[in-house]
């Protein structure tokens, strides 16, 4: 699959380099994980394997440092790599990770059916409860032997 949705869009407003910054960015006061690396077949490139989003969300910034950061925007660019040339393109191992991290994400398995309950026999109505047993008396078992 290549879907690269911004290709038709590109004569009238050409790719911009900034669009790589990976980082915190922000408007107004909502402040956002800005993750291209994740993303880059829509850019029309070749996807590699992320590097993990905790490299920036794990990392506590203020709007005033996140506004230092885009305005560097140069150093915080991901590598874009190569350009998707056939629909298969993708970097080596690339597969392999999507199916181990995101399949199991998104694959619904029906939770494991609960247990069955612990039967609790009936009291026997026709045998008199113990008056020193408020429980009354354990109840009857029968076995049988199968030959």
């Amino acid at each position: 699959m290549c879907w690269t949705p911004y290709d038709e869009h590109r004569a009238e407003r050409p790719f911009e380099e900034a669009s790589l910054f990976r980082g915190w960015i922000r408007w107004g006061p909502k402040m956002y994980a800005h993750l291209p690396d994740r993303v880059l077949r829509q850019y029309g490139y070749v996807q590699t394997i992320p590097s993990s989003p905790a490299d920036v969300t794990g990392v506590t910034t203020t709007p005033q440092q996140m506004d230092i950061a885009f305005m560097q925007y140069v150093v915080h660019l991901v590598d874009p790599g190569s350009p998707v040339v056939h629909p298969y393109d993708c970097a080596d191992g690339y597969m392999d990770w999507f199916r181990r991290i995101s399949h199991p994400y998104i694959i619904y398995r029906a939770p494991a059916p609960a247990p069955d309950p612990v039967p609790v026999p009936a009291p026997d109505p026709a045998v008199p409860a113990a008056a020193s047993d408020p429980a009354g008396p354990p109840p009857r078992v029968t076995f049988i032997t199968l030959n």
